[in-house]
């Protein structure tokens, strides 16, 4: 589900706010991404992919406290779903 100004407590000790998945969208060698480039109104290149490595405003930021199961919790801060109509 898509939440919108989630207050994350990243790695570096930093609060940001942003937007969301509350389930991961992605799993990928012990990260899991909380967001979805192929929804992303802010995606500028490679859309038909859908993954972070093809977007120019990609961001990475960790947040302080893993999963559970020891895996890193991603989040991008421009993530903003495009408007359903």
């Amino acid at each position: 589900m898509y939440k919108e100004l989630v207050e994350i407590k990243t790695a570096d000790g930093d609060t940001i706010r942003l937007n969301c998945e509350t389930s991961v969208v992605k799993r990928c060698l012990g990260v899991n991404y909380y967001f979805d480039c192929a929804k992303c109104k802010h995606q500028s290149i490679g859309d038909e992919t859908g993954t972070v490595f093809d977007c120019n405003n990609y961001v990475e930021v960790e947040a302080a406290q893993r999963t559970r199961g020891g895996h890193y919790k991603i989040y991008c801060p421009w993530y903003q779903q495009e408007d359903k109509k």
